[in-house]
């Protein structure tokens, strides 16, 4: 496992130990979100976040139309979402493409 890969598993893990009580918690109507880090990232943080045992909805916002089924949703339905005041959310936000390009090719730098 690289450096990189090492550090985003540690902050995961303190982030599960710091909010996922509080997210199990979510109460409806309750909306957050977790912003700017990359898909895989997020992947991986959803994948923890499903083990949880809550009511809350999670979700990768997305625009991209190759990026479907339950884990992903575009902007227009976590509007509709959002006015459901029965349900939880919470929203996990890609970087921008811009920002991943540069923290890409800082990665390589760092590897090489």
């Amino acid at each position: 496992m690289n450096i990189i890969k090492a550090y985003y598993n540690h902050i995961l893990d303190i982030f599960m130990d710091v909010y996922g009580k509080s997210i199990e918690a979510a109460q409806a109507g309750n909306c957050m979100k977790v912003t700017s880090l990359s898909l895989e990232i997020l992947q991986d943080l959803y994948a923890r976040l499903s083990l949880l045992k809550t009511n809350t909805l999670f979700y990768i916002l997305t625009e991209e139309p190759d990026m479907t089924g339950s884990v992903y949703i575009t902007p227009s339905k976590l509007i509709e979402l959002r006015n459901d005041l029965t349900k939880s959310i919470l929203v996990l936000s890609l970087l921008t493409v811009q920002l991943q390009q540069r923290i890409h090719t800082v990665m390589q730098l760092l590897e090489s």
